[in-house]
């Protein structure tokens, strides 16, 4: 921050990466570069989201160029090639096809990606092959959700990850789920709440105390022969 302050008043050079001096991209096709940069250009979510879909899809780049050169266009992608990419995201490591390792900790490089890693690589290229299909840019030769889903195994290796609630902020939940009335309940348009208050108490109980995420309460109460179509709501 210093740095940048001095670069304002012009008594030295801006940092390396701040705004306005973005790295020239390597690597990756110019034709390719081109499709990305159009699409951040015209992509409005959030300025971090369009950075992480930006830099993985230059990642997808490098691996065309170095696996496929002749397909610079994603108009010309197939079901086999996005298998193939898939197959190739199961396979990497920390490091391949990116233009700088100095994010990558000490020691890592490298290192098979997590499951978490490999599901946000899919997941950034399926936005961007959403979003250029949508946009009437490239012709729907297949579907991103499907073509390039996130194989089974991987997902299995994906497991929660628990955050410690803020003892406020749980004393606020623990109060409302011991004192729940029926005017609590958010009635339907056409219709009261459909379902006893009797079992949304016995809900909010099981809730707390029992340390089980929804799927796990509507499994319960599926043993049951009870299991409200709206628990996950």
């Amino acid at each position: 921050q210093v740095q940048r302050g001095l670069a304002a008043l012009g008594l030295m050079e801006a940092p390396i990466g701040s705004a306005g001096s973005r790295p020239e991209v390597h690597g990756v096709d110019p034709t390719w570069c081109a499709w990305v940069t159009r699409w951040e250009a015209t992509s409005t979510v959030a300025a971090a989201t369009r950075k992480q879909i930006r830099l993985s899809v230059l990642k997808v780049g490098r691996w065309l160029a170095s696996e496929h050169p002749t397909v610079v266009d994603p108009g010309t992608w197939t079901r086999a090639l996005c298998a193939a990419y898939v197959a190739a995201v199961d396979h990497m490591r920390l490091g391949e096809y990116t233009q700088r390792h100095d994010a990558i900790p000490a020691g890592r490089l490298g290192d098979p990606l997590s499951a978490r890693s490999k599901e946000a690589s899919l997941g950034t290229l399926r936005h961007f092959f959403r979003d250029a299909q949508e946009w009437g840019w490239i012709p729907r030769r297949f579907d991103p959700g499907r073509a390039l889903a996130t194989p089974r195994a991987v997902k299995a290796l994906i497991g929660p990850r628990p955050r410690v609630i803020a003892d406020a902020l749980w004393a606020k939940l623990l109060w409302a789920g011991l004192n729940l009335e029926a005017r609590d309940l958010v009635a339907r348009a056409s219709a009261r709440y459909c379902y006893p208050i009797e079992l949304v108490r016995a809900l909010t109980i099981v809730w707390h105390f029992s340390g089980l995420r929804s799927d796990d309460i509507a499994r319960l109460l599926s043993m049951r022969g009870h299991c409200p179509s709206s628990i996950n709501s």
